[in-house]
């Protein structure tokens, strides 16, 4: 069921009738909530295991993810990627970061403004296909991203321990990135289309493979960053470093 919104990005002054994310589709896809993201099955599974991880709160991608999310966010990322390289033997993330390159032209959601990072249980190089056509560049960090792209449209793609990105890149065709994995990992590109090819009975093979393991891994993770970041911690860290500045980031959210 598709719920008309409507919401307006701050950076990019656009409103979008529609959006996908900020009222979560089909519940039996989410393979787990935390505080500020969901890890949800994607459509059209390239791979068994493929996931999605959407914000809870609507940014148009991720370079506007606040700083005070960054943590939980990395986390997020280890957690999904960890479960999907001890299920499957691999992972890639990619984004196509505020570009509207998911759908195609003439739908009712074009712009799919809501920020969520495609993770992918595969051994290609999808990084390599993508170098095919535009001039990457290395990310140093996920805190870089909201300085380098914040106002632009971009590509985020992984290869290896390395985040690779490109602003603004010139006549990307629809699913762009979705379609570079398809060809690589399925040999057909048609497959990059979730909406022909949904494929409800991978979706249901890959959640059943790896949710339980993904809510174990968070949890530890979860865990050591209250841990990390309890009030006790944090008033030490600043006797010992009273001239820097630290975060000191919520700790009394729960996982719902």
């Amino acid at each position: 069921m598709m719920v008309h919104l409507r919401h307006m990005s701050p950076k990019l002054d656009i409103s979008t009738t529609t959006c996908r994310f900020c009222i979560l589709p089909e519940p039996e896809r989410i393979a787990l909530r935390t505080p500020n993201f969901v890890v949800l099955m994607g459509l059209g599974p390239i791979a068994v295991g493929y996931c999605i991880i959407i914000t809870r709160k609507h940014y148009a991608s991720y370079a506007e993810l606040p700083n005070a999310q960054l943590s939980e966010f990395r986390r997020v990322v280890e957690a999904v990627q960890e479960t999907q390289e001890k299920v499957f033997g691999a992972s890639v993330l990619f984004e196509h970061g505020r570009n509207g390159g998911c759908l195609p032209h003439g739908h009712d959601d074009d712009l799919c403004y809501h920020a969520h990072m495609h993770l992918l249980p595969t051994t290609v190089n999808l990084a390599e296909a993508v170098g095919e056509d535009y001039q990457l560049q290395i990310l140093p960090g996920w805190e870089y991203l909201s300085r380098t792209a914040q106002k632009n449209s971009y590509l985020l793609v992984q290869d290896g321990d390395d985040l690779n990105y490109i602003v603004n890149p010139q006549e990307l065709p629809p699913r762009y990135l979705r379609t570079k994995a398809a060809e690589q990992v399925l040999d057909d590109a048609t497959l990059a289309d979730w909406q022909a090819f949904p494929s409800y009975d991978l979706i249901r093979e890959g959640k059943e493979a790896i949710q339980d393991k993904l809510e174990v891994t968070w949890q530890v993770k979860w865990e050591l960053r209250q841990r990390i970041f309890s009030p006790g911690r944090m008033q030490w860290m600043k006797a010992r470093r009273p001239n820097d500045e630290i975060s000191l980031m919520p700790t009394s959210q729960s996982v719902s």
